[in-house]
C-alpha cells in the first residue's frame, strides 16, 4: 500500500501526536486528528501549527474531529495519549479500527500496547519517540529538542513487512522512523531513564538539576535506575551493557543550561491532573514482584505519587 492510499488516525494531538501527525499531513498523507476542547476548536479554525528546530509550518485545512464513526476503518492509528487515558481513548475509537488496522502506541511507560489491545481489533504494537515537544497553546506544537526519532515493532521480534512499509511512509514525511527488530531493547533503554527522571522529579517535587547536585538525592536517582535495569535483566531484555551509565549521563546532560527541567508527570501532579505513575514506576513494581526483584526506591516513588495523584495534592 502506498502512502497515498494509507489512511492515518492520530489519537492525542499533543507534543508527540501533533508533531508527527503534523509532518505526515504536511507531506500530503491522508491524516485525521482526534482532538477535543479548545485544541480541536483552534485546529479547525486556524489549522495545526508546528514550530520545530528546523522548520515552521501550518497544516490548514486539517481534518480534525471530536469523535470517530467509520464504516471504512483506518489503516494506521498512532496512539499518542497519556497512558492514563488509554481505556477511554481506545473505547472511543473502536469503530475506527478493523481487523487489518495497525495501531502503534507512541507513549511513555510499559504495557500500553497490551492495554489498548483489549479494546481494539487489529494488532497494537509498542513504540516510543525520542523528542522534546509540547503543545504550548491550542493548535500549536513546539518542538525544541531531542533526536526526533520514532521506533516501533513486534515485541516477539518477528519480521513485519507492514511495519517496515509504515516506517517508509513516515520517512517520506521527514520523520526518522524505524521498524525495529528488537523493540524491547529500545523501549527499555529509554524506560530505565524516564522512570528515574519522571519518578524522582515527582517524588522530590524538584527539577532534575537540584536532584543531581544533591549527593543523597543523586544516589537515590542512581538506585532508581539500577532497580529498573535489574528488572529488565531479570526479564532477559537485550538492554545495553552500560545502560545505567547511559541513563545517568543523559540526566547529567541537563546540568548547566536545563537544570530547571521537570517531567510531565511532575507537572501533571502539581496541576492536580492524573499522572502516568502506573505505567512508569508502577510498572517496575509490578514486573519486579513477578521476577522476585527488590525495588525499594521505585516502590516508595510509586506509593507516594500514586497517593498524591489520587488525592490531587499539590
Amino acid at each position: 500500500m502506498s502512502n497515498s492510499e494509507r489512511r492515518w488516525l492520530i489519537v492525542g494531538v499533543g507534543g508527540i501526536g501533533g508533531y508527527f501527525g503534523g509532518l505526515l499531513a504536511h507531506a500530503g498523507h491522508d491524516v485525521t486528528f482526534l482532538a477535543r476542547g479548545d485544541n480541536l476548536k483552534a485546529i479547525q479554525a486556524n489549522g495545526l501549527r508546528i514550530d520545530s528546530v528546523d522548520q515552521s509550518f501550518v497544516v490548514h485545512p486539517v481534518r480534525s474531529v471530536e469523535s470517530v464513526v467509520e464504516d471504512d476503518p483506518f489503516d494506521v492509528i498512532l496512539f499518542c495519549t497519556k497512558s492514563y487515558d488509554n481505556e477511554t481513548a481506545a473505547q472511543s475509537i473502536v469503530s475506527a479500527a478493523g481487523d487489518e488496522t495497525v495501531t502503534i502506541s507512541i507513549q511513555n511507560g510499559l504495557g500500553n500496547d497490551s492495554q489498548i489491545q483489549r479494546f481494539l481489533p487489529g494488532v497494537v504494537y509498542p513504540g516510543l519517540a525520542h523528542i522534546v515537544s509540547a503543545r504550548t497553546s491550542p493548535g500549536v506544537i513546539q518542538q525544541s529538542g531531542g533526536a526526533r526519532t520514532v521506533f516501533f515493532g513486534d515485541p516477539q521480534g518477528l519480521a513485519n513487512e507492514t511495519l517496515k512499509s509504515i516506517a517508509n511512509d513516515m520517512q517520506s514525511a521527514g520523520i526518522d522512523a524505524t521498524a525495529a527488530d528488537d523493540i524491547l531493547h529500545h523501549l527499555w533503554n529509554k524506560f530505565v531513564f524516564i522512570v528515574a527522571f519522571s519518578g524522582m522529579t515527582s517524588y522530590c517535587r524538584a527539577p532534575i538539576g537540584p536532584i543531581l547536585r544533591d549527593p543523597i538525592a543523586k544516589a537515590v536517582f542512581c538506585r532508581c535506575v539500577a532497580e529498573a535495569a535489574a528488572v529488565a535483566k531479570a526479564l532477559k531484555v537485550n538492554v545495553d551493557r552500560e545502560i545505567e551509565t547511559a541513563a545517568l549521563r543523559r540526566a547529567e546532560a541537563y546540568l548547566g543550561k536545563q537544570e530547571g527541567a521537570t517531567s510531565s508527570m511532575l507537572r501533571d501532579l502539581l496541576a492536580g491532573r492524573p499522572t502516568e505513575i502506573e505505567s512508569l514506576n508502577g510498572a517496575i513494581v509490578k514486573e519486579a514482584a513477578a521476577q522476585n526483584v527488590d525495588v525499594p526506591v521505585n516502590s516508595a516513588i510509586y506509593a507516594a505519587v500514586r497517593l498524591a495523584s489520587a488525592n490531587r495534592m499539590s
